[in-house]
């Protein structure tokens, strides 16, 4: 059975303050870079689309808050087709690089990420130069549960004195899963497949 979606899509971009939350369903479109600011808070709610423009990121210095279910879990995807080391129509990825940064994720499902070939790392460093899906720094911190990243250009992760936690995960199809240096990693019952490469 094909359906075809008929909501409409709410542009949005620049940054994000105060509380905010897109309801069940939404349809959002990140034409440009988003940022949440320390205590402001984005709360996303089950069955929500959000379509990145290419080399698209989010930057935040706040809370993000993904509430999908296994029903109806929230999507991350770009306007392009991707695949590991093809970066043409990708969207970027998390920029997490503050103590007030935390990203929790139920159920969503992350694909087509990491449009950049060349990204900094400073202070910390990667054996490869393409960009992360979730880039974290200084206490910066993400939890991933009944989550995936998937179809990826570049890597899943990179940390530097920050947390990330993969709880009952799927990681599969991109470079690597990245690089991290301090904090805490934490992978339970956590698929890591298929890397071409």
């Amino acid at each position: 059975i094909i359906t075809i979606d008929s909501n409409d899509w709410t542009s949005v971009s620049g940054t994000i303050s105060g509380n905010v939350n897109w309801g069940n369903n939404s349809r959002i479109y990140l034409t440009g870079n988003i940022e949440i600011p320390a205590n402001s808070t984005l709360t996303i709610e089950a069955g929500t689309v959000i379509k990145l423009n290419p080399l698209v990121n989010i930057t935040n210095n706040g809370t993000m808050i993904i509430n999908g279910t296994i029903e109806e879990p929230v999507v991350f995807t770009s306007t392009n087709i991707v695949h590991p080391e093809e970066h043409t129509g990708a969207w970027g990825g998390f920029i997490m690089k503050s103590a007030t940064s935390r990203l929790i994720a139920n159920c969503a499902i992350f694909a087509d990420g990491d449009g950049a070939t060349s990204f900094s790392f400073s202070p910390g460093g990667s054996h490869r130069s393409e960009q992360p899906v979730l880039f974290l720094q200084y206490g910066a911190a993400a939890f991933l549960t009944n989550s995936a990243i998937i179809n990826t250009a570049g890597q899943i992760g990179n940390g530097y004195q920050s947390d990330l936690t993969f709880d009952h995960c799927h990681i599969q199809r991109a470079i690597t899963c990245g690089e991290y240096v301090g904090g805490t990693i934490i992978v339970n019952h956590t698929a890591i497949i298929e890397f071409p490469a």
